[in-house]
């Protein structure tokens, strides 16, 4: 019995281990040095926006920064439509003049216009430059990449677009705690073959908007610069160009930055002896402990009376109640996976998961769940479903449909990229007509 308590306490502990966040290495200030960077054409007075990335500034440390780094992806629209020179186009019969623009927003409200230092198109490097210095942002320390950094945790900070959706409806966007941050895994060093531009490979999410913003370590210094993906049906991948790609732009040109090193050990004078810091506080320590204590409380006291009811209860086998023994895998389970459509296009048909993936659709020879031919919003082999029971969860897989797959929330899935539902959960094909359910019944 003292080795079962053992377990549970050694259970417990790595419960509240568990709890702690996972970003709680991130450094939030790390958001006080990014922006949005948005390419429009202003026409006679009608600005037309061609869409927006995010970007970073860098610079000496104290001193308010000028130059910040993007993608050059996310200002192709500038360059192509006159790179500010000013141009004329007919809008019906109408000849308009303007000029297009690269605008940097601190928040929705507020922005300036931004200019062309210098950028690569191979590599995917812009360095823009404001009219004059800025007090509104903070520049941020560079690190090139390396190998012994895989394994390292990354975060990837920037403004996608799928965060500023009509079902969120936030009441500000595009300001310092508007920024998304997504943490993930350095995962190697690579070289495009032909541009010879040098990529981290990381596993942290990258959405569109995300582009030009930073990949930065626990130390909130700058080792890439979140630029692409790359999905399938079973898997996806995401790169940021490496910094040292935009280290030379920022050579070429003189501007100043700073790279982020190792702080130097503090020693002693008189015992000339290395001082080990004490670890930063946790604002939430106190917070875990009491939670701990109080937790780990209730288990013991559940502990010691199981052990009590043990002493008094003769042990008995586990049964269904026929006097037959029940596995550990029919014990544990809940009932059948199943997707249930909630669609009066096929009267609410269900279907059960099994093994492997079904795929709902209209081809009604290879889809377990069959809409009417010319259901609005729903193509052939729309999406496939499992179950991965080592997870407990569903598995939803968008098969690159033509009108797509979403949650109930609205979010539309990236096609050929795995996501994972709880029993409960709902999502629909192309139209919120076409909703379905998974659960376990």
């Amino acid at each position: 019995m003292k080795r079962k308590i053992s377990i549970a306490i050694l259970t417990l502990i790595l419960i509240l281990s568990a709890a702690v966040p996972a970003a709680a290495d991130f450094d939030i200030e790390t958001r006080d040095s990014i922006v949005v960077v948005e390419t429009c054409i202003d026409m006679d007075g009608a600005v037309y926006s061609f869409g927006w990335g995010t970007g970073f500034f860098v610079g000496e440390a104290g001193k308010s920064p000028q130059y910040l780094v993007t993608n050059h992806h996310v200002i192709e629209d500038f360059l192509k439509n006159g790179a500010g020179d000013l141009v004329q186009g007919l809008y019906g019969e109408t000849l308009m003049t303007g000029r297009s623009k690269i605008h940097v927003y601190y928040d929705s409200s507020d922005f300036e216009e931004a200019y062309v230092v210098d950028y690569d198109e191979l590599k995917d490097v812009a360095i823009l430059r404001l009219g004059s210095p800025t007090d509104k942002r903070k520049p941020l320390k560079l690190i090139s990449p390396t190998d012994d950094m895989v394994g390292s945790t990354i975060y990837a900070v920037g403004y996608p677009g799928l965060a500023e959706n009509i079902l969120a409806d936030s009441t500000s966007n595009w300001g310092k705690s508007d920024a998304s941050v997504t943490s993930g895994t350095f995962s190697r060093i690579l070289t495009t073959s032909g541009t010879g531009r040098v990529n981290v490979q990381l596993d942290c999410v990258i959405r569109h908007g995300n582009s030009g913003g930073p990949v930065v370590n626990e130390n909130s210094a700058v080792l890439g610069i979140a630029t692409w993906g790359a999905a399938n049906s079973e898997e996806s991948v995401n790169y940021a160009v490496s910094i040292d790609e935009a280290i030379t732009l920022l050579d070429r040109n003189n501007v100043k930055y700073e790279m982020w090193t190792e702080p130097a050990p503090v020693t002693d004078p008189e015992t000339d002896t290395v001082v080990v810091p004490p670890p930063e506080p946790d604002n939430n320590t106190t917070l875990y402990i009491v939670i701990g204590a109080g937790v780990l409380i209730l288990v013991l006291a559940a502990v010691l009376a199981v052990v009590l009811k043990k002493k008094k209860t003769p042990e008995k086998k586990p049964g269904n109640g026929n006097g037959q023994n029940q596995t550990p895998e029919a014990m544990s389970s809940h009932g059948q996976p199943v997707v249930r459509s909630l669609s009066a296009h096929n009267r609410g048909v269900s279907a059960a998961i099994r093994g492997g993936q079904i795929t709902i659709g209209r081809v009604r020879n290879e889809c377990a769940i069959v809409f009417p031919e010319g259901t609005p919003g729903v193509s052939g082999r729309h999406c496939a479903l499992s179950w991965d029971p080592a997870i407990g969860k569903f598995i939803l897989t968008d098969l690159n449909s033509t009108y797509g797959t979403f949650l109930e929330n609205g979010q539309r899935l990236t096609p050929g990229v795995p996501y994972a539902l709880r029993s409960g959960d709902r999502f629909y094909l192309g139209e919120k007509s076409n909703m379905m359910s998974v659960g376990l019944e």
